[in-house]
């Protein structure tokens, strides 16, 4: 018998890091002289992290990362 897909709950989040390789030293200075840069990613949630009793981390196996233009804080 096959498993059964689960459906998603609501979820929300107000808080995320990102893994930056290539120019990340570049960006670095960007958000070190007071600027933000927007950005979308899509992927999948693909693993449990730490619970500290107000959140669950998760890893994510990103398929698309955008990134535009810095703006100022």
């Amino acid at each position: 018998m096959p498993r059964k897909i689960p459906t998603t709950p609501a979820l929300s989040s107000s808080f995320a890091l990102i893994d930056i390789k290539r120019n990340r030293r570049k960006l670095a200075k960007i958000v070190a002289d007071g600027h933000r840069i927007p950005f979308t990613i899509s992927g999948y949630i693909s693993g449990v992290g730490n619970d500290d009793g107000v959140s669950i981390e998760f890893t994510a196996d990103v398929e698309v990362a955008g990134f535009g233009q810095p703006k100022l804080g």
